[in-house]
C-alpha cells in the first residue's frame, strides 16, 4: 500500500496546478462466513453455528491529470454499522479530496456509491468538497471540516 499511496502522492504534488479527476468508489460488501451445521436423529435436532464476520468496506480512488494516472486501494475496512457518518469516516481516512493535499488547478470530485446510503453519504461529501475548496479559495491551511460538517454548516441536514 505505501508504494501505491507514494505514486498517488506524487502524483497529486506534481500536477498540483493541472485539471485533475479524482475519482472515488466505496462498496460495502457483506461477507457470510458462517456455517450452519444440523443433524438429525430420530427425534433429536442438533443445530450448531458459527459466528458472522459482517460487512467490510472496500475503497478505491482514482486520480487522473496530464496523462498521469494512480490508484490507491485500501484493505478491506470492518464496519461497525452501515451509517453514511461510518462511510465518510473510511473516506477520510483513505486519501480525502485534492484541495486538502495543496492541488491548486481544475479539481473534479467524482464519488460513487452504492446501497441506500448514497443520498446521505453524497450529501456529506459534497459537503466536504465545498468546505475545502472554500479554505483553498481563502488562503487559509486544510484541516478536517468533519466538525463543521456535523454542526450543519452549509446547509447539510
Amino acid at each position: 500500500m505505501d508504494l501505491l499511496r507514494d505514486r498517488f502522492d506524487h502524483c497529486v504534488n506534481l500536477h498540483s496546478d493541472d485539471p485533475a479527476l479524482l475519482s472515488y468508489t466505496d462498496d460495502a460488501t457483506p461477507v457470510k462466513t458462517r456455517e450452519d451445521f444440523i443433524v438429525s436423529i430420530w427425534d433429536v435436532r442438533v443445530v450448531r453455528r458459527g459466528r458472522q464476520a459482517g460487512s467490510y468496506n472496500i475503497q478505491r480512488q482514482w486520480y487522473r491529470s496530464k496523462g498521469d494516472t494512480a490508484v490507491l486501494f485500501h484493505e478491506p475496512q470492518t464496519l461497525l454499522n452501515g451509517t453514511a457518518w461510518t462511510h465518510y469516516s473510511c473516506f477520510k481516512s483513505l486519501f480525502g479530496c485534492l484541495r486538502e493535499h495543496g492541488h491548486r488547478g481544475i479539481a473534479i470530485n467524482h464519488d460513487a456509491t452504492d446501497r441506500m446510503l448514497h443520498g446521505p453519504l453524497h450529501n456529506l461529501l459534497s459537503t466536504h468538497y465545498a468546505l475545502s475548496e472554500e479554505r483553498a479559495l481563502l488562503g487559509l491551511p486544510t484541516c478536517s471540516t468533519t466538525a463543521r460538517i456535523a454542526r450543519g454548516g452549509f446547509g447539510f441536514q
